[in-house]
């Protein structure tokens, strides 16, 4: 990931009994991520709950902010700041 073109493979489509009985042998189906928080965290920090609850990304957005800190060679806070300003 980040700087490097990668090319997804071609796997047969997702079959339950395949993957998990044959060997991992057919592709993984994209996933929901839930996001979850303290029940006491609106009240305490509404911004950020509205934050999680617009926040969406993809691996395209990851594979470029890792990217950025490889060749900016920038830890994960500088990181962060970039995800914001960009994203």
């Amino acid at each position: 990931m980040g700087r490097y073109d990668l090319t997804l493979l071609k796997e047969p489509e997702f079959n339950e009994q395949n993957y998990y009985e044959g060997g991992y042998t057919t592709e993984i189906p994209s996933m929901e991520v839930t996001i979850s928080v303290n029940q006491s965290l609106d009240d305490r920090a509404p911004e950020v709950t509205e934050f999680l609850s617009n926040y969406e990304t993809s691996s395209e957005i990851t594979s470029e902010v890792l990217a950025y800190m490889e060749e900016n060679d920038v830890d994960e806070r500088e990181a962060a700041k970039y995800f914001f300003d960009e994203y």
